[in-house]
This record gives C-alpha cells, sequence and structure tokens, in this order.
C-alpha cells in the first residue's frame, strides 16, 4: 500500500505526475519478492517470532521505498507520461488507426500494464466528453475472452478436457467485459494466442473507431450496451462478433494445419527416420485428410503375417502388439519417462536386450522432431539391435503426457515402435501406416480411449 502511494506521488522523486499504475505494479512485484528474499535469511531464535510483525514490514517498505524514490521512479514515470501522450496525441488522427492500436493494447496483456493504460486513456477521456475512444476499447474488451471460448467450441479436438470445461466461463466472462477470461489460454499458448488475441482486438477496436460507437462508464462487454450506456449498439455488436470471430479463427486454423502437416511427416518421415523415401498416396476417407501413407508399407501390410517377421501367433499387427505389451494406465508424467515406461513394457515380451539403449534410441529420434502427430497421439519409435524382433506397446494417459505436438494436444495415446536394424526398412514402415491409418479415425480414437482394461486389445484388433 506505501509502495503504491509512493508511486503515484510525483514530488517524491521529482516527476509533475506520478508513475501511475505501471509503477504501482512495480512495486507490488518488488514488494513481494524483497519480503520473499528477507525471509529466506537465517536470524536468531529469539528474533523468528517478531520477524512478520516488525521487522520485515519496517525493512521491506523502507527498502522499498528508498528504492523507488532515488532509482527507479522517474524513469517509470517518464515511461507513463510519454506513453499516455503519445495516446491523446493520437485522437486527432484517424479513428480507425486509434481504434487498431487501442485493441492491439487491450488485448495484449488483458488486464497487464499495456491493457491497463489503454483502458485509462478512454477512461479519462470520458469526463471530457470525447466517449469515442472508450467505445473504442469497450468493443475490444471482451473480443479475447469470447474468441478463445469459442475456439474450443469449433475445434474441441486440439483442447484438453480442462480446456474445453474453462471454455464456457470464458464465454460468460467475455459477456460481461472481463478480459482475464482469456488468460489460462494465453498461459497454456502463449505464441498461438495472444496473437490472435492481438489481430481480434485490433479489429474490433478499428470496425468501433469507425462507426464512432462511444461508451459512457469506464468498462466494457456486451453487459454495457445491454444496460444502456453504449450509442451505436448495432455497429458495436458487429465490431464485438466480428474481433471474436478473427480471434477464434486465428487461433485454431495456424495449429490445425499445421498439425495435418505433422501428422503427415511423421508418418512417411522418410529422411529423418532413415528410411528410403517411397511414393505415397493420401488415406482415403481419413478425417484428417493430407494424411500421408507410403505405397511400399500399404503393400507390406497386405503381405500377411508371414512376410512380417511378427510371428502368426498373437491378436494385433501380426502379433507384434500382444496383451504382454498393452498398459492401461502410463503412469509417466513427461515424455522421458514415458518412453523408458514404455521400453519397460516391451522388455516383457524377452525381445528387448538393452532397454537403457532402447530409450537413447527412442530419445535421439525424438530430438530429430517429434513423434506427437496430434489428436492426443504420439508414437515413439526406434530401430536398434537393442531388440531381437519387432514389437509394439500401447499404453493410455489419462492426463496426457506433453509431447510436443503442434496442435498442442498432449498424448493420450501412446504407441511405441522398436524394430531391429535389419527390419527397420519394410517392417517399421508397414506398422506405420497401418497405426497412422487407424489412428486417423476418430471413432476408433474414442473407443479405444474408453475401452475397459479387458476390451482393449479387441478394440486394437481393429487394426489391419
Amino acid at each position: 500500500m506505501i509502495g503504491g502511494w509512493i508511486a503515484n506521488t510525483g514530488s517524491l522523486y521529482d516527476s509533475e505526475a506520478g508513475a501511475g499504475f505501471i509503477g504501482a505494479i512495480v512495486t507490488g512485484f518488488l514488494a513481494g519478492y524483497l519480503v520473499l528474499w528477507i525471509k529466506k535469511i537465517k536470524v536468531p531464535k529469539f528474533v523468528q517470532p517478531i520477524m512478520p510483525i516488525i521487522v520485515i514490514p519496517i525493512v521491506a517498505t523502507t527498502a522499498l521505498g528508498l528504492f523507488f524514490v532515488y532509482v527507479i521512479g522517474k524513469p517509470i514515470s517518464w515511461v507513463f507520461e510519454h506513453l499516455t501522450d503519445w495516446l491523446s496525441g493520437m485522437t486527432s488522427t484517424s479513428a480507425i488507426l486509434l481504434g487498431a492500436i487501442l485493441g492491439l493494447m487491450i488485448a495484449f496483456d488483458m488486464g497487464g500494464p499495456v491493457n491497463k493504460t489503454a483502458f485509462l486513456f478512454g477512461a479519462g477521456l470520458i469526463a471530457t466528453g470525447n466517449q469515442t475512444v472508450m467505445g473504442m476499447c469497450a468493443g475490444a474488451i471482451p473480443v479475447m475472452p469470447l474468441g478463445q471460448g469459442m475456439a474450443t467450441l469449433i475445434r474441441k479436438r486440439l483442447y484438453t478436457e480442462q480446456e474445453r470445461e474453462t471454455g464456457p466461463a470464458s464465454l460468460f466472462m467475455g459477456c460481461f467485459g472481463i478480459s482475464e477470461g482469456a488468460i489460462p489460454f494465453a498461459a497454456a499458448r502463449p505464441a498461438q494466442v495472444i496473437p490472435a488475441n492481438m489481430l481480434g482486438g485490433a479489429v474490433a477496436g478499428a470496425i468501433a473507431g469507425a462507426a464512432g460507437a462511444e461508451d459512457a462508464v469506464p468498462h466494457g462487454g456486451p453487459i454495457v450496451a445491454v444496460l444502456g450506456a453504449v450509442s451505436g449498439v448495432p455497429m458495436f455488436f458487429v465490431a464485438v462478433v466480428i474481433g471474436t470471430v478473427v480471434t477464434a479463427l486465428t487461433t485454431v486454423a495456424p495449429v490445425d494445419l499445421s498439425g495435418r502437416k505433422r501428422r503427415g511427416a511423421a508418418v512417411a518421415e522418410g529422411a529423418v527416420s532413415g528410411l528410403v523415401p517411397v511414393p505415397a498416396r493420401v488415406c482415403a476417407g481419413a478425417p484428417g485428410a493430407g494424411v500421408v501413407v507410403a505405397r511400399q508399407a500399404v503393400r507390406e501390410s497386405q503381405a500377411g503375417p508371414a512376410a512380417t517377421g511378427c510371428g502368426a501367433d498373437a491378436e494385433v499387427l501380426s502379433g507384434c502388439l500382444t496383451q504382454q505389451t498393452v498398459k492401461v494406465r502410463l503412469d509417466a508424467a513427461d515424455k522421458e519417462a514415458a518412453i523408458r515406461e514404455m521400453a519397460e513394457l516391451l522388455a516383457r515380451t524377452g525381445k528387448v536386450t538393452d532397454v537403457d539403449e532402447l530409450v537413447a534410441t527412442a530419445l535421439r529420434r525424438e530430438a530429430q522432431g517429434t513423434t506427437g502427430l496430434g489428436e492426443e497421439i504420439a508414437i515413439p519409435h526406434a530401430k536398434t539391435d537393442a531388440v531381437t524382433a519387432p514389437v509394439v506397446g500401447f499404453a493410455r494417459s489419462v492426463e496426457g503426457v506433453e509431447w510436443g505436438s503442434l496442435d498442442g494436444t498432449k498424448a493420450r495415446l501412446v504407441f511405441m515402435i522398436s524394430v531391429p536394424e535389419a527390419a527397420a526398412g519394410d517392417e517399421h514402415l508397414r506398422i506405420l501406416a497401418l497405426l497412422s491409418r487407424k489412428l486417423m479415425d476418430a471413432g476408433f480414437r474414442e473407443r479405444l480411449l474408453a475401452a475397459e482394461e479387458g476390451a482393449v486389445l479387441r478394440v486394437l484388433s481393429e487394426i489391419t
């Protein structure tokens, strides 16, 4: 509290205006970290009882106050003043440009310093009779939570179950002008979400500015229009809707496309896996059109058990995948641990002579490029003489394992393929082709996720 008062009182550090809310935010973080540091200092036992009551408050407040007054107060105040002056100068230029800039700022950090600078700038002009600037801000404020909530509805498969549950809450918060509703999505995928938010916010702000929508209260979102604080309501809602749609589409489209490309590349990986490139075709009827399957692999898959080397006695993939190599619940929480757990699963068959070497080979393959295909699927694989015959394992993860998939999904269905060096060509590619072709069937994935322990292998037997 004292740090915030110092930040707002410019006369203490020779500034015409205080450092405003930016300075207050800085002092808040500094105060927290300073107290944490003081608490780590070892003190005699007789001093410990008075540390939280007297020592920490006095020392932290004094140190923070002096540091702000003599070191950072004036520079922060300078930034705050010039940012506000720059925005004020924009009011005399194009309303569309100003609206786009304010929309970008509003969407950038969703309630953070940049957002608050734009918001307080608009709110401060209300008293002067200029309500159009606040109208631009009000149009951009709900776009981030509404857009991210909409994205979870139009591309559910790109999101975890928890994120899908967060979607409706984000939509609700957006309706009431609470931009912080988009923060969970931005925290999970900042490189994907923040640019999409900014683009949608800029579009909404520009449209609101072009339409001359006005907002008479320092708040935003559909709620202010419903309660009668906005003039030009139809165009205000047009700005919000278009900005929301832009954010939603630009959030999901790049990841959707890149995820499809990655799935295709992982199946026909050629140079990365050391296989000879062969002609390819697109799987007919596959939901993820664009998944590439090698023709040579298809021919191998039709050749029958005798041509595979896996053995004809078992149920799945000509005996490469058996009940021994199926695990209903994967315990690992990260990729490296998951690969080791899968390697130990394969070792049950007696076909693995060196678990550590198998793990190391699979990790070297991951270093070349993730085997996370998206759609909650990962297919780590290794060609190594640490195994004596081709073997495939399968495990499910309840929470999902972060595998670096381009669509952002965690791997819940994990298949591990391991073949000896001598079988690395035809056999490796054949198994990849069979797995990828079947895993593109959404119904098959759902059955595999939902199957009880005794029924998992029966579902897997559909891979033919």
